[in-house]
């Protein structure tokens, strides 16, 4: 690539909302403007590509100037595979091309690590985006060129402060609700999973979510959801 000195390298962003935000949700302006400020100007993001899971309703898929909308199909037999097998698929087809200097990646789904160093390999830099949504993953961190921390403005006054009293509480009656719920082959695989990988298996985060958000009666904020996750894998590493 023939860049003169001073020129922003060119980047590609591969972003599964998952990872950056703690849910999926669509991309909107802010997001993307706030994705480029997080890199800097040494680094000029192309295109987005912003992966989402298909929950089978029909609703228009949001149309962004460079930004690319990928829905896969739902995979909760598998923790979201289809949608992990899409992202690979994109950061190899962007390395082969040596179209771009940088990756810009949301994702801590180590299934994606040999991927990234592969990448790596070919010359291109990999930019990894913090996450609170789990905890990171120590291959990934170790992969990347440098970590970036997006921040959509200042946090909503309703996602800000503290668990609650009432969240803790809510917290431990979702856990313990799951676990009386799951069956023997449902509660065997959360173990196995737990037992070797970070975070939790999506249909379970979002089951835990769902069970967390009814008993409290809002939308959880950023530290009752770190906090829920924390709880329920201490809970299943308790009791293996």
């Amino acid at each position: 690539m023939s860049k003169s000195h001073d020129a922003p390298l060119r980047a590609a962003a591969f972003i599964d909302p998952y990872w950056l935000l703690g849910r999926p949700t669509d991309p909107t302006p802010q997001l993307v403007q706030t994705l480029q400020g997080a890199v800097g100007t040494g680094l000029r993001i192309k295109r987005t590509t912003w992966y989402l899971e298909s929950d089978g309703d029909t609703r228009p898929v949001p149309a962004l100037p460079r930004v690319t909308v990928r829905v896969t199909a739902r995979d909760d037999l598998d923790d979201g595979y289809e949608l992990v097998r899409a992202m690979d698929a994109d950061l190899r087809a962007a390395a082969q091309a040596r179209a771009v200097d940088a990756v810009v990646v949301a994702t801590h789904d180590d299934r994606l690590a040999v991927t990234l160093e592969e990448v790596q390999r070919q010359g291109i830099l990999v930019y990894v985006c913090a996450t609170t949504a789990e905890e990171p993953d120590a291959r990934i961190l170790r992969i990347a060129d440098e970590i970036v921390e997006p921040r959509g403005g200042a946090p909503r006054e309703e996602d800000a402060g503290p668990p609650t009293e009432e969240a803790q509480e809510a917290v431990e009656a979702a856990a313990a609700q799951w676990l009386a719920e799951a069956d023997p082959l449902e509660l065997d695989r959360t173990r196995q999973y737990v037992a070797k990988r970070v975070g939790l298996p999506r249909p379970v985060d979002s089951r835990l979510l769902f069970l967390t958000r009814t008993r409290v009666g809002r939308d959880l904020r950023e530290s009752e959801r770190v906090l829920l996750r924390r709880r329920f894998r201490e809970r299943i590493e308790a009791n293996p």
